[in-house]
């Protein structure tokens, strides 16, 4: 048996007695608001069964819960899709920021490039280093690089 989906849950939940559902004498179960005159009759599980006692009881206990625990069903779902909605921006989210990583990245990479080529034309194609253009180097690097 597949599990029915929300709409389907809800309204098999508005369509039936409603809830909370409570076992009498074990075996019989009732609405919990029910005056025990048995006119709310839900279920009997002792009748006609060839189940044992405990298995009886369990079945009892177990369709008295059925309200509860659709209504449960239903709650959970919908926390569930609502976090799924939260990661799978958080996801997308990551992914933005690692693309935009990898292109800063690149960019640094670059400047850093760019900075090694003055450094070897300040060096060699000038035939000098003044100490003027090694400090406008270095601050440069340092703005690239952070």
């Amino acid at each position: 048996m597949t599990l029915p989906d929300n709409e389907t849950l809800a309204k098999l939940l508005a369509d039936a007695t409603p809830g909370p559902w409570t076992t009498f004498n074990a075996t019989d179960v009732f609405p919990d608001d029910d005056d025990d005159s048995g006119g709310n009759h839900i279920a009997d599980c002792d009748m006609g069964s060839n189940f044992n006692t405990h298995e009886i009881i369990s079945n009892a206990r177990l369709i008295a819960l059925a309200p509860t625990l659709a209504a449960e069903v239903i709650a959970l779902r919908a926390t569930l899709a609502a976090d799924s909605i939260i990661t799978d921006d958080a996801v997308a989210q990551l992914g933005a920021a690692m693309i935009e990583n990898a292109e800063l990245r690149k960019r640094v990479e670059a400047a850093d490039a760019m900075a090694d080529a003055l450094e070897w034309f300040l060096e060699n194609e000038n035939g000098y280093s003044d100490s003027a253009s090694e400090i406008s180097l270095a601050a440069y690097r340092a703005t690239v690089t952070t």
